[in-house]
C-alpha cells in the first residue's frame, strides 16, 4: 500500500510513457496510495447519501483470487533505458539502486545522481522498464512541481473548509487543461493543517509503513507492491470497500519519494497499468491523476501537512457529487492521519525495534542540487 494522491493534470508533473488508467491515494481517510502510505479518495468514504445515485455502483461480482506467487512479483524484469543505451536488469528490491543478474549484482549502465537525474545528460528523462511497460522515473524537477504546486498562491483556489480554530484549511479548484484535453470534471484538493505533536519523519513513516496500515485501515480489502522499480518509485496495488452504497475501487499506483536535508518529505502518487495488475471482476479500477504529502517542519515545531489530491473513482459517481463533498469529508480523514501518526512511534518501537532501518528511508537532498550541479 501507500501513500499520496492527486492534483492538477498528472502530465504537469511526470508522464510515465503506457496507458496512465489509475492511481492510488492514502487510507487514514485519505486519498488511496500505491504501497502502505495514505490516500483516500474523499469520495471513497461517503455516507448517508441518497441510494439512488449509485444503484448503478452495485457489483455482484466475486472478486478474483488474489494475484499468485507475491515474492515473484517483487523480483521483476526492469529495462533502464535513454536515447543512446537499454540495458536489460532483473531488479530486486535491496533498496540501494543495485540489481541482481544470473547470480552476480551490478549497477545500472545507465548512471544516475542522488536525485535519480541521468548524469550523462541531465535533462533526459529516465524510464524504467517491466513486464514490457515502460515508466518515466519521478526525479528532483518532478518533486519540485509538486512542492511549487503545494505551496501556490496564484488565485484559483476557493476555501471549501476552514476551522474555528484555523489549524485546518481545505481549498479547492478546477483542474488545468492543456489545448484538447478533455476534462475529468473531478476539482484538484488542497488540505494545509498543522500538528505541533507530531514531527515530520514520524509522519512520513506512518504513511508508507505497510505493517502498520493494516492494523488500521479497516476499509482495506488488499494491498501489496508489485515491482520496485528504483529506491525512490515503485509500483502497488490498492483496493478498497469504500461504503455499502458505493461499488469496490482498486487502484494501481506508480509512488514516488524522497527527503530532503531541510526536513522536507514528499511522498506523491498517480496510476499507471503492470501487466502483474490486471483490472479484477467485482471491482471498478480507479484512477489517481495526482495526489502528494508535503511534509515540512512548522515554524514551532511540529509539522505542516499539505495534502494535494486529484483523483477519478470511476463508475457512476458524479463528479458534482465528489466535488461537493470534499469540504466536510477531508477534515474526518486528516483527523484519522493525525490519529495514526500519533500511535506510530510506540506502534515501530514494539514491532520492528528500536533500530530498525526502513525500506524506503533514502539519503537526503538538497532542494537546490540540480542547479549546484549545473553551475
Amino acid at each position: 500500500m501507500r501513500a499520496s494522491q492527486s492534483f492538477p493534470q498528472l502530465d504537469q508533473f511526470s508522464r510515465p510513457i503506457g496507458k496512465l488508467e489509475s492511481r492510488q491515494p492514502l487510507n487514514c481517510g485519505l486519498w488511496n496510495t500505491n504501497s502502505v502510505s495514505v490516500q483516500d479518495n474523499a469520495v471513497l468514504s461517503t455516507c448517508s447519501l441518497p441510494e439512488q445515485l449509485f444503484k448503478k455502483e452495485q457489483i455482484t461480482a466475486v472478486p478474483k483470487k488474489h494475484l499468485e506467487d507475491r515474492d515473484a512479483a517483487r523480483c521483476c524484469p526492469v529495462t533502464y533505458s535513454t536515447a543512446s543505451a537499454t540495458v536489460n536488469h532483473i531488479q530486486c528490491d535491496d533498496g540501494h539502486g543495485e540489481f541482481k543478474t544470473n547470480n552476480r549484482t551490478e549497477k545500472p549502465a545507465i548512471q544516475t545522481n542522488s536525485t535519480g537525474t541521468n548524469t550523462a545528460c541531465p535533462d533526459a528523462p529516465v524510464f524504467v522498464e517491466s513486464k514490457g511497460q515502460k515508466y518515466r522515473l519521478m526525479q528532483l524537477p518532478d518533486f519540485i512541481s509538486l512542492r511549487d504546486l503545494a505551496k501556490s498562491q496564484d488565485g484559483k483556489w476557493t476555501t471549501v473548509h476552514k476551522d474555528k480554530q484555523k489549524v485546518l484549511l481545505v481549498e479547492s479548484r478546477p483542474e488545468d487543461q492543456k489545448p484538447g484535453e478533455k476534462s475529468t470534471g473531478f476539482n484538484i484538493i488542497r488540505a494545509t493543517v498543522e500538528w505541533p505533536d507530531i514531527d515530520p519523519e514520524t509522519l512520513y513513516n506512518t504513511l508508507h509503513d505497510a505493517d502498520y496500515r493494516k492494523t488500521w485501515d479497516k476499509k482495506m480489502i488488499d494491498g501489496y507492491n508489485i515491482c520496485q522499480l528504483d529506491p525512490r518509485n515503485d509500483i502497488g496495488y490498492y483496493s478498497v470497500q469504500p461504503h455499502w452504497l458505493i461499488g469496490k475501487r482498486d487502484f494501481c499506483n506508480m509512488r514516488s519519494w524522497m527527503e530532503f536535508t531541510n526536513g522536507e518529505y514528499i511522498i506523491m502518487n498517480h496510476s499507471v497499468c503492470h501487466p502483474d495488475c490486471p483490472e479484477r471482476e467485482g471491482f471498478v479500477r480507479a484512477r489517481s491523476i495526482l495526489s502528494g504529502y508535503y511534509m515540512a517542519p512548522a515554524a514551532t515545531g511540529g509539522v505542516k501537512l499539505k495534502f494535494i489530491a486529484h483523483s477519478d473513482p470511476k463508475g457512476s459517481i458524479p463528479a458534482w457529487l465528489v466535488n461537493n463533498l470534499t469540504g466536510s469529508l477531508t477534515p474526518s480523514v486528516l483527523t484519522n492521519l493525525h490519529d495514526c501518526a500519533s500511535k506510530y512511534v510506540a506502534w515501530a518501537r514494539n514491532n520492528h525495534g528500536a533500530a530498525t532501518n526502513y525500506k524506503w528511508r533514502t539519503p537526503k537532498i538538497d532542494w537546490n542540487e540540480m542547479t549546484k550541479k549545473q553551475g
